[in-house]
């Protein structure tokens, strides 16, 4: 018997199957996917790129904090200071 489909907000949005091949010149990639099981790779995966979205902070429970676009008034605020 199947299991039951999860609600739709926990369902995944996107799933990718990847290799990513890691090379001895690389022992800063080697030494951060030591720390994790095989089958754990795909969270360290997920880990890294939460920090480098963070700024490279290791601040892994907090909330994403994501660059934001400039609305027209900044814009016009910023134009000023570069024409003469």
């Amino acid at each position: 018997m199947a299991r039951p489909l999860k609600p739709p907000d926990e369902r995944p949005v996107l799933v990718f199957n990847t290799e990513v091949r890691i090379y001895a010149f690389e022992p800063e990639l080697l030494a951060y996917f030591a720390q994790y099981q095989p089958g754990q790779y795909a969270t360290a995966i997920k880990r890294a790129i939460r920090a480098a979205l963070n700024g490279g902070e290791l601040a892994l429970g907090g909330p994403l904090a994501l660059p934001v676009a400039a609305t027209a008034d900044d814009d016009d605020d910023n134009f000023g200071d570069f024409v003469s």
